[in-house]
This record gives structure tokens, C-alpha cells and sequence, in this order.
């Protein structure tokens, strides 16, 4: 259940698919970098104390190299 997890980085694994909704169950999680896969979808609202504008990365936002790109609204850093 990963409840305890405070930090996930997946940056850079070139992993594609859709972003699970269970990412909302992370009630710990203070840190979450994803950027560099061909994650889609939306990312579900974390609730994240951000400390700083690397607590969360993701390759959210239009333009897109993909077709289908990712959807988060609280992220602190798009990397397009």
C-alpha cells in the first residue's frame, strides 16, 4: 500500500501508460519527480506541502511530443 512513502522518483525510466489513481492514497508523500516517461492521463490531486519548485515534476502540458499528454494541475515544474 505504500502508505508511509514520502518520496517517489520515476524520473527518466521511459515508462508509458496511464497515471495511477491510487496516487492519491500517498497521504505522506512530500516529493514526487515523473518527468521523462510517456506517463497520460491526470494525475489526481496529491495535496502536497511543497517545500520547493523541484517538489513536483512532470512532463504535463501543451505542447506535447505525445499525443496524449499528461494533466496535473498542482505540479511546480513542467518539463515539456
Amino acid at each position: 500500500m505504500l502508505s508511509n512513502l514520502n518520496r517517489l522518483r520515476l524520473n527518466y525510466n521511459s515508462f508509458v501508460g496511464t497515471a495511477p489513481a491510487e496516487w492519491s492514497n500517498l497521504k505522506e508523500l512530500k516529493l514526487i519527480q515523473i518527468q521523462g516517461n510517456r506517463i497520460s492521463g491526470a494525475i489526481p490531486e496529491l495535496n502536497l506541502p511543497f517545500l520547493d519548485p523541484s517538489s513536483y515534476i512532470s512532463d504535463c502540458g501543451n505542447p506535447s511530443n505525445f499525443e496524449d499528454s499528461l494533466v496535473c494541475t498542482e505540479c511546480t515544474m513542467c518539463c515539456k
